[in-house]
């Protein structure tokens, strides 16, 4: 009986150790597997070996996938709901809206018409709203849907359009009445101009530089977007158009091709060590005696040592720029003229000795993706493509 039984168990051991045994080369695995010595077993070398819906864990063994982090994960016929990590079947949704065609959103496991937001929508013009009180459930099920001719800002509308109210509740878009947009017109050298109204003074718009065409061969109208009331937003500018600071230049012509001395020619009266040069915090070489002067991005010129404005281009064409302000008092300011009866700059309308101009012109502290930072003489705000 001990006979019996020791040989029971030595063919136990026997077969046990067999079984361990199941390669002994990569040879003898299947495609994507390789001979593990250590275990003597087929192992899998990445989840590409497994089946669609498994993975391959550290042991090296094929598992069911515990969650899935893409439809590639999933097996045919199904996809994958990433907030879940489960696999649920084509043609179902979860939580994701993502999961639905544009115009389409999710809704108790399935996809039906209607939105959330203006991004659900399947036409950049269209915008989400509520649907009208009593439409059946069965026409709207979200209780919203996508609409055409209603807007939320000037980014659905037409180039040139603002988004106004609409008197009941909504928005819409509508020409620009302020316009027009972008006529042409005249500068005399080194002036300033403004575009007059039908009264033939100014009212905020400018005659800017066309940056496109080279320096001084063609300008055009912006239009005034300066806040309606002192100190509250911006008015609003047509789709296409950004409301943008106007400068008034100096009458120096520059090179920005002449580094730190291109305006060596217009220098301050502050002296400065050029050794106590160093790159800006945004971008541009700055001048510790400069900044503690406090001259807004004035740059050390080497030659003369002394604090100098920078070169600021005008556009894209030619090589012809105009040197930035350091300070206020470099800034043009606006008068009465006694012949015209306009402010020069503005062109508003003024009485000498009675009604003043108002329009303050500023050195503005700006940030130039070349130079780091920089000063402008601001005389307004305009609408601009």
């Amino acid at each position: 009986m001990i006979a019996r039984a020791l040989l029971i168990a030595l063919a136990l051991t026997a077969a046990c150790k067999q079984g361990a045994s199941l390669c002994s080369t990569d040879t003898q695995c299947k495609s994507g597997f390789f001979c593990d010595p250590a275990t003597g077993a087929c192992s899998c070398a990445a989840d590409s070996s497994c089946g669609a819906a498994e993975m391959c864990n550290l042991a090296g063994f094929c598992q069911p996938r515990l969650r899935c982090d893409s439809t590639a994960d999933c097996a045919d016929g199904s996809l994958c709901d990433t907030v879940s990590g489960v696999c649920i079947p084509s043609g179902s949704c979860s939580s994701l809206d993502v999961q639905c065609k544009a115009g389409e959103v999710c809704k108790d496991f399935a996809c039906v018409p209607g939105c959330r937001h203006n991004g659900d929508c399947a036409a950049p013009a269209d915008v989400c709203r509520p649907c009208p009180a009593g439409t059946p459930a069965s026409a709207c099920p979200t209780g919203s849907s996508c609409v055409r001719g209603k807007c939320d800002s000037e980014l659905t509308c037409h180039y040139g359009d603002v988004c106004s109210p609409d008197g009941a509740g909504d928005n819409v878009c509508t020409p620009d009445t302020r316009g027009p947009y972008c006529p042409s017109c005249v500068r005399s050298g080194g002036t300033v101009s403004y575009c007059p109204d039908a009264t033939g003074h100014g009212n905020g718009n400018y005659c800017l530089i066309d940056t496109s065409r080279p320096l001084g061969q063609a300008f055009y109208c912006g239009v005034n977007c300066l806040p309606a009331t002192p100190g509250g937003p911006d008015q609003d500018c047509p789709f296409g158009y950004t409301c943008r600071d106007v400068r008034i230049v100096r009458a120096q012509n520059c090179d920005p091709n002449a580094g730190l001395a291109a305006c060596a020619n217009v220098p301050s009266q502050v002296s400065c060590d050029p050794s106590r040069n160093h790159p800006g915090e945004v971008g541009g070489i700055v001048n510790d005696d400069c900044d503690n002067a406090l001259l807004i991005g004035a740059v050390c010129d080497p030659a003369s040592k002394k604090c100098v404005p920078q070169c600021l281009g005008t556009g894209e064409t030619g090589i012809q720029a105009f040197c930035s302000c350091l300070q206020n008092s470099e800034c043009p300011q606006d008068a009465c003229d006694s012949a015209t009866r306009a402010c020069v700059i503005s062109g508003k309308p003024c009485i000498v000795g009675s009604t003043d101009c108002d329009n303050a012109v500023m050195c503005i502290k700006s940030t130039d993706p070349r130079l780091g930072a920089i000063g402008y003489c601001r005389i307004g705000r305009n609408c601009a493509p």
